[in-house]
């Protein structure tokens, strides 16, 4: 039920300077009740790009992506989130990153904030921020990770996975993180390459709620609490110190 950010995020798909014959956009409508499948219907008929929408109704980020996957027919898949706005650049940045490392991976880019509303004085500028450094690196490496909103994978390496884990990522007001770490790692156990690469950036909101202490606090604790349970205790606290050659997919 994020309609407005949807369509912002919709919009700037359709400022990329990459070739819009170059890819495919795929909504995954996840039971939302505000407007958004009028929104997608109504954006289809500008957009310059290919767009459609699918319905998974039942409720989580980590079903609506695999739904997306799914109703899919191509070899690479990109994930955004809709209040993820990519850069005019980041598609072309998918493609060369795609066309140098041709083999089934994984790989993902860096975010920088953008607010609707004025942040505190006191809340760090880097707390919306996501970059691993300047330089393509090969995971696994110190401390370097990949988030769920700034995403790709070959489809090889999705059906070797199985997948997001649909007992993690959010359903609704159930808060429950980790569902792109598990991804990656499971993919770096089955041998898969997994990089992350600055070239493709998103904008990411730094949603109200986050400015709020108690925020941060329960954040932080239900992180553990997904990585333990797939990981068990002790091995989840380094964890919480954290028909065209592609398709982005969003999740409304």
């Amino acid at each position: 039920n994020r309609r407005d950010l949807l369509g912002r995020c919709l919009a700037a798909l359709s400022r990329q300077d990459a070739a819009p014959q170059r890819f495919a956009v795929l909504v995954v409508d996840n039971a939302s009740s505000d407007g958004t499948r009028e929104l997608v219907a109504s954006a289809a008929t500008a957009a310059p790009y290919a767009l459609e929408l699918i319905e998974e109704p039942a409720l989580g980020l980590s079903r609506a992506r695999n739904a997306g996957a799914r109703a899919s027919r191509t070899p690479w898949l990109a994930y955004l989130d809709d209040d993820a706005m990519p850069l005019p650049g980041w598609m072309s940045a998918v493609l060369a990153f795609i066309e140098t490392h041709p083999e089934p991976g994984v790989f993902g880019g860096p975010y920088v904030p953008f607010y609707l509303d004025p942040p505190p004085r006191w809340l760090p500028g880097d707390l919306g921020r996501f970059w691993q450094g300047d330089r393509v690196t090969r995971l696994p490496w110190r401390r370097c990770t990949l988030i769920g909103c700034n995403f790709m994978t070959h489809r090889q390496v999705f059906e070797a996975v199985g997948g997001f884990d649909p007992e993690l990522g959010v359903r609704g007001q159930d808060v429950r993180y980790g569902e792109e770490t598990m991804f990656y790692r499971r993919a770096l156990e089955l041998g898969f390459p997994v990089h992350y690469t600055p070239g493709p950036v998103v904008e990411h909101l730094v949603r109200s709620e986050k400015y709020r202490l108690a925020w941060h606090a329960s954040s932080l604790t239900e992180l553990g609490k997904s990585l333990a349970r797939k990981l068990g205790p002790l091995r989840a606290v380094p964890a919480v110190l954290v028909l065209l050659p592609f398709v982005p997919l969003l999740t409304a």
